[in-house]
C-alpha cells in the first residue's frame, strides 16, 4: 500500500509539472516549487548531460535537481581549483544554466536562474547581476525568482534598478507590482526622493506600508524629517510602530536623540530594544546607551523591565542589570593573564545608575552577587598548552585522511563543536 501511495504522489507531481511546463499564461501563474524526479543511480554527470536535452521537462528536472544537490557551487571562486575536474564540471554546468535562462519555457528559465543563484562565482557576479536587472521576461515564475535573489544582493547600478522597478510596476501581477516596492529598499538616497513622493500620493494601505519599509531602510536626514512628520499625523498604529522602531537608525544619531527627548513616552516603551542591543558588542551604537541614560533621567525604573528566563538566579531581576553585567567588560587575553576592559557604553550607563541613590544600591548588590570570577594565570597557561597539542594532532589527522584544504576550516569547526559538547558533558559528570 505504501508503494502505491508513493507512486501516486510521484504521479501527481509529474502531472502537475507536465501541465505547468506546457501551459500558457494561466499555468505560468501557478508556482509549485522546484520539484524534481531523482532518478536512481543517476549522478551529477548524468544530470549535467540532461541539461542538453531537447525536452524542456528534462532540462527543468536537471536544473531543479542540481539546485539542491550540486556540492561544488563554491569551487568557481577559487583560482587554485582552475584546471581540476571539479572546477571544469562546475563551470560547464554554470554556463549551461546561463544559456537556459533565455529559454522560452518559463519553468526552465526560472529554474536556471535558481541554480545560478547557488553558485559563488565572483568573477561573473557583476555580469550576472546586470542580467537579472535587465531581464524583462513577463513570466511571474521568472521574475519572482529574480526578485528573491535581487532583494538579498548588493546592487551598484541604481539606474538599472530603477528600470527594473518600473518594469515590475507595469506588470498585471499583484505579486510583481508589490515586489517593485520591496526592491526600492535596495535604492540609494536619490531614489528615496521618489519613494517619499510615492508615499504621499499612495492611497492603498499595503502600498504605503511597503513604501514606508523602503524609507526606513534609508534613514538620511530628508527621510528622517519626512518620517517624523508622518508619525505626527499617522492614525495607523502599524505606521507609528514601524517608524519608531527605526528612529535609532537615523544617519545622524543626535537627531534621533533629540526626537526621543521630546517623546519620552515612546522612549520608555522602547527600552527593551535599547537594553538588549545597547551592549551587544564593541560596535553597539553609542546612541542606545545614551537613550538608556535619558530614560533613567526621565523616570524610567529598571524594575519595569524584568528578565523572563529559566535560570532562577536571574529570573525576575532587572533586564538592564543582566545585560549590563553580561557585556560590561571586553576581554583581552594575554599569554599569562586576562585583562578586563570596560566598554564605553557600559561605563555610560553604570555612571547613570551610580548617581541614583536607589538604583546604585540595587546595581552594586546585583554585580557583587553575579560578577564572574577571575581565572588563575596558571590555568590559562595550562589550557593553552593543551589546546596547542589538540590543534597539532587534529592537523595531522586531517592530513592522514587526505582532507581537502578547501573544507579544512569547516571540518575543524565541526570537530571542535562536537568535542566541546563532549567535554562539557564529561565535566558535568
Amino acid at each position: 500500500m505504501k508503494t502505491l501511495l508513493f507512486n501516486l504522489k510521484i504521479a501527481a507531481v509529474l502531472i502537475s509539472l507536465n501541465i505547468l511546463l506546457s501551459a500558457g499564461c494561466d499555468g505560468d501563474k501557478i508556482n509549485v516549487g522546484y520539484y524534481y524526479v531523482d532518478v536512481p543511480g543517476y549522478e551529477v554527470a548524468d544530470y549535467k548531460q540532461m541539461l542538453s536535452s531537447k525536452n524542456p521537462e528534462e532540462q527543468y528536472n536537471a536544473l531543479a535537481y542540481l539546485s539542491f544537490n550540486l556540492e561544488d557551487t563554491k569551487v568557481l571562486k577559487y583560482d587554485s581549483m582552475k584546471g581540476t575536474g571539479r572546477y571544469d564540471t562546475a563551470l560547464l554546468i554554470y554556463n549551461k544554466a546561463l544559456a537556459l535562462t533565455s529559454s522560452p519555457n518559463s519553468w526552465v528559465s526560472s529554474a536556471a536562474f535558481h541554480l545560478l543563484g547557488q553558485f559563488e562565482y565572483e568573477e561573473a557576479q557583476d555580469a550576472y547581476r546586470k542580467q537579472m536587472l535587465q531581464n524583462q521576461n513577463p513570466s511571474l515564475n521568472v521574475q519572482m525568482e529574480l526578485f528573491i535573489q535581487l532583494q538579498e544582493d548588493s546592487i551598484a547600478d541604481y539606474n538599472l534598478l530603477k528600470e527594473k522597478i518600473k518594469f515590475l510596476k507595469q506588470q498585471p501581477s499583484w505579486l510583481l507590482k508589490k515586489s517593485a516596492f520591496v526592491l526600492m529598499k535596495r535604492g540609494d538616497s536619490l531614489m528615496m526622493n521618489d519613494v517619499m513622493n510615492e508615499y504621499t500620493a499612495a492611497t492603498n494601505p499595503v502600498d504605503k506600508l511597503l513604501l514606508l519599509d523602503a524609507l526606513t531602510m534609508n534613514m538620511n536626514d530628508a527621510v528622517f524629517q519626512f518620517l517624523t512628520k508622518v508619525w505626527d499625523t499617522a492614525k495607523d498604529d502599524r505606521v507609528k510602530t514601524k517608524i519608531t522602531h527605526h528612529i535609532p537608525y537615523a544617519r545622524h544619531p543626535q537627531t534621533a536623540f533629540n526626537w526621543y527627548a521630546q517623546h519620552i513616552d515612546v522612549l520608555k516603551k522602547q527600552m527593551n530594544d535599547f537594553v538588549e542591543n545597547g551592549f551587544a558588542n564593541a560596535t553597539a551604537q553609542p546612541l542606545l546607551s545614551k537613550l538608556i541614560v535619558l530614560g533613567l533621567e526621565k523616570g524610567w525604573d529598571p524594575k519595569d523591565l524584568l528578565m523572563v528566563i529559566d535560570d532562577n538566579r536571574f529570573n525576575n531581576t532587572p533586564k538592564l542589570y543582566f545585560f549590563l553585567l553580561q557585556n560590561k567588560y571586553k576581554t583581552d587575553v594575554h599569554p599569562d593573564s586576562i585583562v578586563l576592559k570596560q566598554s564605553m557604553n557600559s561605563k555610560r550607563v553604570e555612571a547613570a545608575l551610580l548617581q541614583h541613590p536607589a538604583y546604585s544600591k540595587e546595581w552594586l548588590a546585583y554585580e557583587t552577587k553575579h560578577q564572574p570570577r577571575a581565572l588563575p594565570p596558571q590555568l590559562i597557561t595550562a589550557h593553552r598548552q593543551l589546546t596547542e597539542v589538540y590543534i597539532n594532532q587534529t592537523r595531522m589527522l586531517m592530513q592522514q585522511y587526505g582532507i581537502d584544504t578547501m573544507y579544512y576550516s569547516y571540518l575543524l569547526e565541526s570537530l571542535n563543536n562536537n568535542a566541546g559538547t563532549f567535554y562539557k558533558k564529561r565535566l558535568n559528570e
